[in-house]
């Protein structure tokens, strides 16, 4: 009982309008880290660096996916909208016409959860999309850069190094 008023509530989702997807647990909405509508143009190299800016990361996050025709899925949530991601990242990016929403992806890393109300500007002050049929013009998913194996190794030697000077010195007092 406890554990359960330490938890907080949540509400995970389900499909209710898609064929064979209907009944999906989609998980719960995912977090909107950011959202603006002053990017010149979608292209990689922009969307990569405002989403690098927004979470000031190390790593960089690189430019994985973009998802074209984005289907949504209706949910059992008021204005809860779910669609298929391909790469289960941490972070994605939704873009209508006009708008960019950076998420973080936390419940259910393979679909992309929102509530409409929370995407402003993509959403007017009605709570009514911009777009006719909730229509997102594309995803774009984001992966960690992996560091190459030669930085790993110089790494290793290094923390290789650090122990056996500390032996040395423990031996020499």
């Amino acid at each position: 009982m406890l554990l359960g008023a330490l938890a907080g509530t949540t509400q995970a989702y389900v499909i209710t309008d898609a064929g064979s997807f209907n009944g999906t647990d989609v998980g719960e909405t995912d977090s909107v880290l950011a959202i603006t509508d002053t990017l010149d143009n979608s292209n990689p190299t922009t969307e990569t660096s405002w989403v690098n800016s927004i979470l000031n990361s190390s790593p960089e996050f690189q430019y994985s996916v973009k998802d074209e025709d984005v289907g949504l899925f209706s949910t059992n949530g008021d204005n809860v909208f779910a669609f298929s991601l391909s790469q289960e990242p941490a972070y994605y990016l939704i873009k209508n016409a006009k708008s960019w929403a950076l998420m973080s992806n936390t419940a259910s890393l393979d679909w992309g959860v929102f509530q409409l109300a929370d995407l402003e500007p993509l959403v007017d002050k009605n709570g009514n999309g911009k777009l006719d049929g909730w229509v997102i013009s594309h995803v774009t998913q984001f992966a960690v850069s992996v560091p190459e194996p030669g930085s790993i190794a110089l790494v290793g030697l290094g923390l290789a190094g650090l122990m056996f000077s500390r032996r040395r010195v423990k031996s020499l007092s």
